[in-house]
Order: structure tokens, then C-alpha cells, then sequence
């Protein structure tokens, strides 16, 4: 979903503070198509969510952790998939986008911090939530052509990774 909104309609907007991680897996990028979601439905999007005080302490490390090992898992389908188990010293932290998005249809102001993570070549992944999307550079710049990537994502592969 596009914006054109002012520095004032943005300013007004509500904010969320989100944590996303870039999963690396050889040369590849594992991300997730959100066929079904509160916000960023029918785009594609790195694993992640709300940075929750009562859960996270509002720190967007121990936000990606927990958020990774509910929506990854370790396996051959998702009936199976163990949650992927990642210790907070597996993700390195990339910084920080700012951007508009959606959230139940309504604009919000997105703060999004980017984390990556490189898993295990072979590593059988499997998205327990959504769809997983394993893709390629040439990929995301195609992807990104066609407006298919979520608005932090899209930031966060052109900020961090020049696609």
C-alpha cells in the first residue's frame, strides 16, 4: 500500500515500534509472503513483529528472538517444524528504517529495527505462519519492480544490502 501523505499527516500518524530480521541462508534470502496478516497482506516481508514491553522490555533483540522461533521452524512442513531456536548472539543488528505502512488498513508510522541472521546451509526451513519465500538478489530486485515487498523490507534491502 502506497503513501502520499505530508511531513504533517505523518506526524500524526500512530507509531509502531517493530523488530525484522533478513534471514541468510548461502546466497539466499528467506523472507515470507504474507497471504494472511494485520498488516502487509499479500506482500512479501522479513520474519518479525511488535517490539512488546511486557514481553521484550521494548529491546528489539529479545523482540526478534521470540518473534523468530514463533514464526520459523526447523523442518520439513509446518505440521512438523520445530521452532527455529536462534540465542540473541546469532543476530546482528543492521540499524534502523522509518517508513509508512499499513496495519488493518489504517496508515501507521513504522520504526523498524533490522536484524540478520545466517542459518546453516541445508538447514531444512519451513515458515510456520505464513509462506516461506526463499529468494535471490535478481529476485528482490524484481520483486521490488513490481511493488510486491513490504515498505520496511523494501528500506531495509536497499539501506543495508543495495537492492
Amino acid at each position: 500500500m502506497k503513501h502520499n501523505l505530508n511531513r504533517e499527516e505523518i506526524a500524526k500518524l500512530p507509531e509502531l515500534d517493530v523488530a525484522i530480521v533478513i534471514l541468510r541462508q548461502g546466497e539466499d534470502f528467506l523472507l515470507q509472503y504474507r497471504a494472511e496478516d494485520n498488516g502487509a497482506t499479500g506482500l512479501i516481508g522479513g520474519f518479525g513483529g511488535m517490539i512488546e514491553d511486557e514481553k521484550d522490555g521494548g529491546v528489539g533483540l529479545r523482540a526478534i528472538v521470540r518473534e523468530t522461533s514463533e514464526e520459523v521452524g526447523v523442518g520439513e512442513n509446518q505440521e512438523t517444524a520445530r521452532p527455529l531456536e536462534l540465542s540473541e548472539h546469532e543476530f546482528f543488528r543492521q540499524g534502523m528504517v522509518h517508513v509508512v505502512s499499513d496495519r488493518d488498513g489504517e496508515a501507521v508510522f513504522i520504526n523498524g529495527e533490522i536484524f540478520e541472521a545466517w542459518l546453516e546451509k541445508g538447514l531444512p526451513v519451513v515458515a510456520l505462519k505464513s509462506v516461506l519465500r526463499r529468494m535471490r538478489q535478481g529476485d528482490l530486485q524484481k520483486a521490488k519492480a513490481k511493488g510486491e515487498l513490504t515498505p520496511a523490507t523494501e528500506d531495509a534491502l536497499e539501506r543495508y544490502y543495495g537492492i
